[in-house]
């Protein structure tokens, strides 16, 4: 089975929180295990795929719209999510 790939798509102008977010995943990847992650406010519902899925945090609100705390525990949140995700979909339970 080939290893998943995670792909974050970013504005160049918002590589800090794109850095930040690689950060937090950064505990999946070291283990050898994504999908939309809005950052702050944008028109993603009206882009057809994207607006058909999930996106995080919870309902699609902004990273941007928590303070520093709630921020950081979106971005843990997340991690384990795809943690979870990923292990479902190798059939592996660690």
């Amino acid at each position: 089975m080939t290893k998943p790939t995670v792909f974050v798509g970013y504005s160049h102008k918002d590589e800090r929180w794109k850095d930040r977010l690689v950060t937090h995943l950064g505990a999946l990847q070291s283990q050898g295990l994504l999908f939309p992650v809005i950052v702050k406010p944008c028109a993603w519902q009206t882009v057809g795929w994207l607006s058909r899925i999930q996106a995080r945090p919870k309902d699609g609100r902004p990273l941007l719209a928590g303070d520093e705390h709630q921020i950081d525990a979106d971005l843990a949140a997340i991690a384990t999510e795809v943690h979870d995700l990923l292990k479902r979909r190798s059939g592996r339970e660690e």
